[in-house]
Protein backbone atom coordinates (compact mmCIF):
# COMPACT_ATOMS: atom_id res chain seq x y z
CA UNK A 1 0.00 0.00 0.00
CA UNK A 2 2.50 2.23 1.02
CA UNK A 3 4.69 1.76 -2.41
CA UNK A 4 0.78 2.38 -4.22
CA UNK A 5 0.71 5.63 -2.63
CA UNK A 6 4.12 6.76 -3.39
CA UNK A 7 3.60 5.96 -7.03
CA UNK A 8 0.68 7.57 -6.86
CA UNK A 9 1.75 10.59 -5.36
CA UNK A 10 5.07 10.61 -7.79
CA UNK A 11 2.54 10.40 -11.09
CA UNK A 12 0.55 13.24 -9.32
CA UNK A 13 3.98 15.23 -9.05
CA UNK A 14 4.75 14.84 -12.73
CA UNK A 15 1.31 15.45 -13.92
CA UNK A 16 1.52 18.82 -12.23
CA UNK A 17 4.67 19.75 -13.53
CA UNK A 18 3.28 19.76 -17.03
CA UNK A 19 0.28 21.47 -16.20
CA UNK A 20 1.50 24.47 -16.08
CA UNK A 21 4.41 26.25 -18.22
CA UNK A 22 8.20 26.04 -16.76
CA UNK A 23 10.82 28.57 -16.98
CA UNK A 24 14.10 28.70 -16.59
CA UNK A 25 15.46 31.94 -14.79
CA UNK A 26 18.98 33.06 -14.07
CA UNK A 27 20.20 33.14 -10.50
CA UNK A 28 22.56 35.32 -8.07
CA UNK A 29 24.94 34.39 -5.14
CA UNK A 30 24.28 37.27 -2.48
CA UNK A 31 25.79 36.23 0.04
CA UNK A 32 27.97 33.03 1.80
CA UNK A 33 25.77 32.14 5.11
CA UNK A 34 28.94 29.94 5.78
CA UNK A 35 31.02 33.19 6.41
CA UNK A 36 29.07 34.18 9.35
CA UNK A 37 29.54 30.51 10.89
CA UNK A 38 30.40 27.34 10.06
CA UNK A 39 27.38 25.31 11.56
CA UNK A 40 24.96 28.23 10.16
CA UNK A 41 22.07 26.66 7.97
CA UNK A 42 19.40 28.96 6.21
CA UNK A 43 15.65 28.81 7.21
CA UNK A 44 13.68 32.02 6.35
CA UNK A 45 14.17 35.07 5.05
CA UNK A 46 11.73 37.95 4.57
CA UNK A 47 12.32 41.65 3.55
CA UNK A 48 11.29 44.67 5.44
CA UNK A 49 12.27 48.47 3.85
CA UNK A 50 15.42 47.92 3.05
CA UNK A 51 16.10 45.48 5.65
CA UNK A 52 16.82 41.37 4.52
CA UNK A 53 15.64 39.36 7.68
CA UNK A 54 17.11 36.31 7.77
CA UNK A 55 17.16 33.25 10.53
CA UNK A 56 19.47 30.19 10.75
CA UNK A 57 19.20 26.83 12.44
CA UNK A 58 22.56 25.92 14.58
CA UNK A 59 24.37 22.92 15.10
CA UNK A 60 23.99 23.74 18.74
CA UNK A 61 19.98 23.98 18.59
CA UNK A 62 18.97 27.11 18.15
CA UNK A 63 18.08 29.38 15.82
CA UNK A 64 19.25 33.11 14.87
CA UNK A 65 17.83 36.31 13.26
CA UNK A 66 20.39 38.00 11.48
CA UNK A 67 19.35 41.62 9.89
CA UNK A 68 21.16 42.51 6.61
CA UNK A 69 21.14 45.47 4.57
CA UNK A 70 20.34 45.41 1.52
CA UNK A 71 22.68 46.15 -1.60
CA UNK A 72 22.85 45.67 -5.41
CA UNK A 73 22.95 42.42 -5.85
CA UNK A 74 24.85 41.68 -2.25
CA UNK A 75 24.23 42.11 1.46
CA UNK A 76 25.57 43.89 4.27
CA UNK A 77 25.49 42.18 7.78
CA UNK A 78 23.91 44.50 10.36
CA UNK A 79 23.63 42.49 13.61
CA UNK A 80 21.80 39.29 14.81
CA UNK A 81 19.97 38.03 17.94
CA UNK A 82 19.11 34.67 18.82
CA UNK A 83 15.41 34.07 19.24
CA UNK A 84 13.77 32.38 22.30
CA UNK A 85 15.34 29.21 23.65
CA UNK A 86 11.92 26.89 22.35
CA UNK A 87 12.36 27.96 18.99
CA UNK A 88 15.26 26.00 17.49
CA UNK A 89 14.27 25.75 14.21
CA UNK A 90 12.24 29.18 12.72
CA UNK A 91 11.99 28.27 9.34
CA UNK A 92 9.58 31.19 7.64
CA UNK A 93 8.93 34.62 7.79
CA UNK A 94 6.33 37.26 7.16
CA UNK A 95 6.22 41.07 7.61
CA UNK A 96 3.05 42.42 7.79
CA UNK A 97 3.01 46.23 8.60
CA UNK A 98 5.91 46.61 11.94
CA UNK A 99 5.28 43.29 12.57
CA UNK A 100 7.17 40.35 11.47
CA UNK A 101 5.84 36.88 11.94
CA UNK A 102 8.09 34.02 12.53
CA UNK A 103 6.97 29.72 12.75
CA UNK A 104 9.24 27.62 14.18
CA UNK A 105 9.52 23.95 13.35
CA UNK A 106 10.46 22.43 16.36
CA UNK A 107 8.04 24.52 18.73
CA UNK A 108 5.24 24.50 16.64
CA UNK A 109 4.63 28.25 17.82
CA UNK A 110 4.06 31.66 15.90
CA UNK A 111 6.02 34.33 17.19
CA UNK A 112 4.82 38.07 16.28
CA UNK A 113 8.16 40.44 16.52
CA UNK A 114 7.90 44.24 16.74
CA UNK A 115 10.31 45.45 13.44
CA UNK A 116 10.59 48.86 14.99
CA UNK A 117 12.57 47.05 18.37
CA UNK A 118 14.38 45.07 16.35
CA UNK A 119 16.07 47.20 13.44
CA UNK A 120 16.06 50.78 15.06
CA UNK A 121 17.24 49.49 19.41
CA UNK A 122 18.72 45.61 17.87
CA UNK A 123 16.74 44.08 20.12
CA UNK A 124 14.43 40.89 20.03
CA UNK A 125 11.30 42.18 20.87
CA UNK A 126 7.93 39.56 21.23
CA UNK A 127 4.63 40.74 21.44
CA UNK A 128 2.77 37.51 21.07
CA UNK A 129 3.72 33.64 20.96
CA UNK A 130 0.63 31.11 19.34
CA UNK A 131 0.76 27.41 19.11
CA UNK A 132 -0.66 25.85 16.35
CA UNK A 133 -1.27 22.48 17.80
CA UNK A 134 -0.02 20.64 15.18
CA UNK A 135 4.11 19.15 14.49
CA UNK A 136 6.09 20.10 12.18
CA UNK A 137 4.89 23.12 11.07
CA UNK A 138 7.10 24.85 9.05
CA UNK A 139 5.96 27.53 7.10
CA UNK A 140 3.23 30.28 7.25
CA UNK A 141 2.20 33.02 4.99
CA UNK A 142 -1.11 35.88 5.51
CA UNK A 143 -3.49 36.33 2.66
CA UNK A 144 -5.89 38.25 2.09
CA UNK A 145 -9.56 36.98 0.88
CA UNK A 146 -12.97 38.42 0.89
CA UNK A 147 -11.70 41.17 2.85
CA UNK A 148 -10.59 38.53 5.70
CA UNK A 149 -6.88 38.42 6.93
CA UNK A 150 -5.95 34.49 7.07
CA UNK A 151 -2.91 32.75 8.01
CA UNK A 152 -1.98 30.02 5.93
CA UNK A 153 0.35 27.30 6.99
CA UNK A 154 2.30 24.26 6.15
CA UNK A 155 3.35 20.99 8.20
CA UNK A 156 6.47 19.51 6.00
CA UNK A 157 6.47 15.97 5.27
CA UNK A 158 3.36 15.97 7.45
CA UNK A 159 0.63 16.71 5.11
CA UNK A 160 0.04 17.39 1.77
CA UNK A 161 -2.11 20.30 2.91
CA UNK A 162 -2.35 24.10 3.39
CA UNK A 163 -4.16 25.00 6.57
CA UNK A 164 -5.92 28.56 6.74
CA UNK A 165 -7.04 29.75 10.08
CA UNK A 166 -8.49 34.06 10.52
CA UNK A 167 -5.22 36.10 11.39
CA UNK A 168 -7.77 37.52 14.43
CA UNK A 169 -7.83 33.82 16.31
CA UNK A 170 -4.45 34.43 16.82
CA UNK A 171 -5.05 34.84 20.59
CA UNK A 172 -1.86 35.96 22.69
CA UNK A 173 -0.03 33.16 24.41
CA UNK A 174 -2.83 30.86 23.42
CA UNK A 175 -3.41 27.78 20.89
CA UNK A 176 -5.29 27.08 17.90
CA UNK A 177 -8.76 25.74 18.10
CA UNK A 178 -8.86 23.03 15.10
CA UNK A 179 -12.44 24.07 14.43
CA UNK A 180 -11.66 27.34 13.93
CA UNK A 181 -9.25 26.51 10.65
CA UNK A 182 -11.74 27.77 7.77
CA UNK A 183 -10.44 25.95 4.99
CA UNK A 184 -7.62 23.47 4.12
CA UNK A 185 -5.89 23.63 0.49
CA UNK A 186 -4.49 20.31 -1.21
CA UNK A 187 -0.62 20.67 -2.42
CA UNK A 188 2.11 18.41 -2.23
CA UNK A 189 4.65 17.62 0.62
CA UNK A 190 7.94 18.88 0.84
CA UNK A 191 6.70 23.04 1.40
CA UNK A 192 9.74 25.13 2.50
CA UNK A 193 8.24 28.42 1.81
CA UNK A 194 5.30 30.12 1.26
CA UNK A 195 5.33 34.54 0.08
CA UNK A 196 2.03 36.32 -0.94
CA UNK A 197 2.11 39.67 -3.03
CA UNK A 198 -1.39 40.88 -4.24
CA UNK A 199 -3.16 37.94 -5.50
CA UNK A 200 0.33 35.68 -6.36
CA UNK A 201 1.31 32.88 -4.17
CA UNK A 202 4.82 31.78 -4.54
CA UNK A 203 5.75 28.14 -3.31
CA UNK A 204 9.11 26.55 -2.44
CA UNK A 205 9.32 22.96 -2.58
CA UNK A 206 11.55 19.80 -2.63
CA UNK A 207 9.42 17.44 -3.54
CA UNK A 208 11.16 14.17 -4.82
CA UNK A 209 14.24 15.63 -4.78
CA UNK A 210 13.07 18.55 -7.69
CA UNK A 211 13.52 21.70 -6.51
CA UNK A 212 11.35 24.54 -7.83
CA UNK A 213 9.01 26.83 -7.00
CA UNK A 214 5.65 27.45 -8.23
CA UNK A 215 3.51 30.53 -8.71
CA UNK A 216 -0.20 30.38 -7.82
CA UNK A 217 -3.21 32.67 -8.90
CA UNK A 218 -4.94 32.99 -5.24
CA UNK A 219 -8.36 33.67 -6.44
CA UNK A 220 -8.16 30.26 -8.25
CA UNK A 221 -6.32 28.67 -5.41
CA UNK A 222 -9.36 29.62 -3.13
CA UNK A 223 -11.77 28.85 -5.53
CA UNK A 224 -10.56 25.12 -6.14
CA UNK A 225 -9.02 24.39 -2.84
CA UNK A 226 -6.11 23.00 -4.78
CA UNK A 227 -2.61 24.44 -5.73
CA UNK A 228 -1.87 22.52 -9.09
CA UNK A 229 -5.27 23.86 -10.64
CA UNK A 230 -4.27 27.58 -9.56
CA UNK A 231 -0.67 26.82 -10.68
CA UNK A 232 0.50 29.74 -13.35
CA UNK A 233 4.23 29.21 -13.43
CA UNK A 234 6.87 26.83 -12.07
CA UNK A 235 10.42 28.38 -12.34
CA UNK A 236 13.65 26.48 -11.27
CA UNK A 237 15.34 26.81 -7.86
CA UNK A 238 18.95 28.27 -7.60
CA UNK A 239 20.14 25.00 -5.90
CA UNK A 240 19.47 22.26 -3.93
CA UNK A 241 17.48 22.01 -0.71
CA UNK A 242 16.09 25.56 -1.12
CA UNK A 243 14.25 27.22 1.82
CA UNK A 244 11.72 30.14 2.31
CA UNK A 245 11.47 32.38 -0.49
CA UNK A 246 10.48 36.13 -0.70
CA UNK A 247 11.12 38.59 -3.06
CA UNK A 248 12.07 42.59 -3.33
CA UNK A 249 12.01 44.66 -6.29
CA UNK A 250 9.85 42.15 -8.96
CA UNK A 251 12.93 39.65 -7.79
CA UNK A 252 12.70 36.56 -5.51
CA UNK A 253 15.12 36.18 -2.52
CA UNK A 254 16.00 32.30 -1.33
CA UNK A 255 18.74 30.27 0.44
CA UNK A 256 19.38 26.49 0.28
CA UNK A 257 20.60 24.44 3.08
CA UNK A 258 23.16 22.78 0.01
CA UNK A 259 25.18 25.60 -0.78
CA UNK A 260 24.45 27.92 2.06
CA UNK A 261 24.35 30.77 -0.27
CA UNK A 262 21.45 33.43 -0.24
CA UNK A 263 20.16 33.75 -4.15
CA UNK A 264 18.84 36.43 -5.63
CA UNK A 265 16.58 36.19 -9.10
CA UNK A 266 16.53 37.87 -11.94
CA UNK A 267 13.22 40.47 -12.33
CA UNK A 268 10.11 38.60 -12.78
CA UNK A 269 7.84 41.22 -12.07
CA UNK A 270 8.16 44.90 -13.32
Amino acid sequence: MKIIKSILGLLGLISSLFAAPHNTIKWDKIYNVKELNDSYIPQGIEVYKDYVLFTIHAEEMKSVLIVFKKKEQQLEYLFEVDMPEEATHVSDLNVLGKTLYAIDYASNKIFEIDLDALVEEKKLVINNEFHLGMSRTGSLVIIEHDNEKYVLFARFILSNKLYAFKLSEMKHGGDLDQSKIAFTITNHRFVQGLYAKDNILLVSTNNFGIDTIKMIDIPTMMRTKDVDNATINIINAPFKMVEDITMDGGKILTSDEESFYIYESEVLIK
